[in-house]
């Protein structure tokens, strides 16, 4: 019974290829194999035992297989239409973006052109004479006095950012392993003059620039050394000594305008002069002294001290 079952599934599955008639002389091949008893034929005469074997036939030949061997060739071939798509994908990537940088050319070009017939003061005119609200590096003038210049323009809602970058954006370490008050300097290279960067300060007013000193046993802007240890020149090349988030108060940090700082007999966290990784940063927002000029630290002739400075762009909001 056992035999049966198998070979009538077996039929099943390859329906498309093995007839009923085959089926059935399978079965009853089956049966007789199984207890040497032919098939039942009804309730006529039984036929007697069968008589001897004769000779096997010819070996058949090997059937397909659909094992292990079918699934590997199943997923080769659906990998390599993926790959097909893939490619076709790609192209259409490639011709967007060559498509975008055209478009970005045309747009730069275009509004330089309008930029001569119409003065763009700042990048808020950008925003309301072009209708531009992509943000990209736009070409502006804020006086007549001073020649156009670049600026990157910021769109946020109705809000408005125009920005100059410089050279000294990423953290760089104070290199010069000197001891005394303001013995490092940075000078700052803007992407404009200060001239220039003057008059988009002095249109829009509501400027910023972000400013951070990290310091491992750096003395800061403690006044106890027969001055302040570091500094900055604003765009004019006067010395100013606050920083970020103070407020414009010399001498102090924001730190210290909180009542927060490491230590607080002094107004700065890198005044606690440790050996321990702090920092003092914040917004210079007096509008008078921007743009940074150049930056002052000093402190830093031990072996286990260390300074890093830190400048953002000048920021205009509108």
């Amino acid at each position: 019974m056992k035999m049966i079952n198998f070979i009538f599934i077996i039929c099943l599955l390859a329906l498309h290829s093995v007839t009923s008639q085959e089926c059935t002389a399978a079965i009853s091949l089956a049966s007789l194999q199984c207890d040497g008893t032919p098939p039942s034929h009804g309730s006529g005469p039984q036929p007697g035992l069968p008589g001897k074997r004769g000779a096997s036939g010819a070996k058949g030949e090997k059937g397909e297989q659909f094992g292990d061997e079918g699934t590997v060739t199943m997923i080769i071939n659906k990998l390599k239409v993926l790959e097909e798509s893939w490619k076709v994908q790609k192209d259409k990537v490639e011709v967007l973006e060559e498509y975008k940088k055209t478009a970005e050319s045309q747009i730069a070009n275009m509004t330089e052109l309008l930029a001569g017939i119409t003065k763009m003061r700042s990048c808020r005119d950008i925003y309301t004479t072009l209708k531009i609200t992509r943000n990209g590096t736009y070409k502006i003038q804020p006086s007549d006095d001073v020649d156009p210049f670049y600026v990157d323009c910021q769109f946020i809602g109705n809000k408005v950012i125009t920005s100059v970058g410089h050279d000294a954006e990423d953290e760089i370490e104070v290199a010069s392993k000197c001891g005394g008050r303001l013995c490092y300097n940075k000078n700052i290279n803007y992407q404009a003059t200060f001239v220039q960067m003057r008059s988009l300060v002095e249109l829009i007013g509501d400027c910023r620039q972000f400013i951070k000193y990290r310091c491992i046993g750096s003395g800061f802007l403690r006044d106890d050394w027969g001055g302040y240890v570091a500094g900055w020149f604003n765009w004019n090349r006067k010395m100013r000594n606050y920083w970020g988030g103070s407020g414009g108060h010399e001498g102090y940090c924001a730190c210290g305008l909180r009542g927060d700082c490491a230590d607080p007999e002094w107004h700065c966290n890198c005044d606690k002069n440790d050996i321990v990784d702090r920092e003092d940063f914040g917004y210079l927002t007096q509008a008078d002294d921007l743009p940074v000029h150049t930056l002052f630290f000093g402190d830093v002739d031990g072996d286990d001290e260390a300074g890093y400075h830190t400048l953002g762009p000048l920021e205009c909001m509108e």
